[in-house]
């Protein structure tokens, strides 16, 4: 299959090195010297430091979007809108959106093509611009958001591999709100603490603002906290030597996704959400200090 990958950060080049091996890919990017290095050197994957093998690839800047068979979007909440211009004229041919959050739905609703949504539960690290470090062996979920079951069951079928497994949901609400309350409690707290995502069950003050973290988002997005805090400490454990985006999002000096993240739990709850509104408000400081 002649897949674009939309988007080379550390969920877009883990991405291309692993399906490459199936399927002819292409990587769109924006910037030109990203471009070039990838033109010259290819995708370097390591696994866990350990270094993997190097994977050639074609790219092109995103203004020379191909007529792919289909498209993975894997940029972050903060570029959406920056890519917008280019994928609404994508017709015919499913999209994947593979972003934190629930704050690009709106987005997706001006596309006429099929959407499907996703999460990543892969830790990944990006360490240059054509390097990749893959800490932790996941799996990618994915969903129909505007698509039928079947287009939906025929991209998982091309998609899935025993090295790199998709799975596949009914619902993508559950899915991605699932995933949403997941980052809320991790991100901030990795991000403001400057720790890895295990502290967050093994340091005792941070687990219990974690845990009123996880309730608050629970109770506003209406789902079970018994269920949720079960999923947060599944994944802060899986993933306990791993750098959460927004932390290292703060390290870099970048924008973060607190918007689409915390941001959206806030706007959804019928309450105010003092732990909620602290790590939100404290994240926007540290981005404004830089």
């Amino acid at each position: 299959m002649k897949i674009g990958i939309i988007g080379a950060g550390a969920i877009g080049l883990l991405m291309a090195s692993y399906l490459a091996e199936q399927h002819h890919i292409t990587l769109y990017v924006r910037r030109n010297e990203q471009k070039n290095q990838l033109q010259s050197h290819g995708i370097s994957l390591y696994h866990s430091d350990q270094y993997m093998g190097t994977t050639p690839i074609t790219v092109r800047h995103i203004s020379a979007l191909e007529n792919e068979e289909c498209y993975i979007i894997c940029v972050k909440q903060t570029h959406m809108l920056d890519i917008m211009p280019y994928i609404k004229h994508i017709h015919g041919r499913p999209i994947l959106f593979l972003q934190n959050g629930m704050g690009h739905l709106s987005l997706l609703d001006s596309l006429s093509s099929p959407l499907l949504v996703g999460v990543v539960e892969h830790g990944v690290k990006r360490q240059d611009d054509v390097t990749v470090n893959h800490l932790g062996k996941g799996t990618i979920r994915i969903a129909p958001y505007h698509s039928t079951i079947i287009e939906t069951q025929r991209l998982h079928g091309a998609l899935d591999h025993k090295k790199f497994p998709f799975d596949m949901q009914d619902n993508y609400k559950v899915m991605l709100t699932d995933k949403l309350i997941v980052n809320a409690v991790i991100n901030p707290l990795t991000a403001l603490f400057r720790v890895q995502n295990g502290s967050i069950i093994e340091n005792k003050p941070i687990r219990t603002i974690a845990e009123m973290l996880c309730q608050e988002a629970s109770e506003a997005l209406h789902m079970d906290y018994e269920v949720a805090w079960k999923r947060v400490k599944q994944t802060a454990l899986a993933t306990k030597e791993n750098t959460s985006s927004m932390y290292a999002d703060i390290l870099a000096g970048r924008k973060t996704e607190i918007d689409s993240i915390s941001g959206y739990i806030m706007e959804q709850a019928k309450k105010e959400l003092p732990y909620t509104t602290f790590t939100y408000q404290a994240i926007l400081a540290l981005e404004k200090r830089g």
